[in-house]
């Protein structure tokens, strides 16, 4: 199974320590990775239409067609160390919380569970 993860921060060191909180993660769960960051509150989906996708930190406004875009199955996380950025994304189809670092961990798992 294919995750893609989609982190929007200018913070590379910030962006390096989430992938690799998912690779620890996914090896167990035998989940390959497709990693992305993007520079700022920029938003796009740069993942395949048919590929799960976590998205961190979670956009203040997002486009609507972006959205209309995104898989069929999003978990957005919200580490406790993001400020929140106004709210989960409409559309979305489950939204993880306060959980740090841990909360990739519990995507990924959430994720398996539910397409395999």
């Amino acid at each position: 199974m294919r995750i893609h993860v989609l982190v929007g921060t200018d913070d590379t060191a910030f962006a390096d320590a989430v992938f690799a909180a998912c690779e620890r993660a996914a090896e167990p769960l035998g989940i390959d990775l497709g990693l992305s960051q993007l520079s700022g509150q920029a938003f796009a989906v740069e993942a395949d239409g048919d590929t799960p996708l976590i998205l961190t930190p979670v956009p203040g406004t997002a486009d609507a067609t972006a959205i209309a875009a995104l898989p069929a199955f999003t978990v957005e996380v919200q580490p406790e160390n993001i400020a929140a950025g106004g709210g989960p994304v409409a559309g979305t189809n489950a939204q993880i919380y306060g959980l740090g670092m841990g909360g990739y961990a519990a995507a990924l798992r959430l994720i398996a569970e539910r397409v395999a």
